[in-house]
């Protein structure tokens, strides 16, 4: 399971600015963003459904002001505790 998103590592001044912003984006840009999501709070998300983090990066291009202003990443889940490798029959 891929998800990717903006994430934030810690609340700040910036991170309360935008938090309150964020909910008046969609009347300018039809697009609602959500909320602010941590990655604290997203990993603890993951883990209370099961879900390991596999693999985690940010997406970054220096070209790309939007990837530069904010932290844009992928992370990789898997379910714990189930063997997800491909099994084969023994005939």
């Amino acid at each position: 399971m891929y998800f990717l998103l903006t994430i934030y590592s810690k609340k700040s001044l910036i991170t309360w600015v935008l938090d309150h912003a964020k909910p008046y984006l969609k009347y300018l840009t039809t697009v609602d963003f959500g909320r602010m999501t941590y990655e604290n709070e997203f990993e603890e998300l993951l883990e209370r459904n099961k879900l390991r983090i596999v693999d985690k990066q940010r997406v970054q291009n220096r070209y790309n002001i939007l990837l530069k202003a904010f932290k844009f990443f992928v992370f990789e889940a898997e379910v714990m505790g189930r063997d997800t490798r491909l099994q084969t029959s023994s005939a």
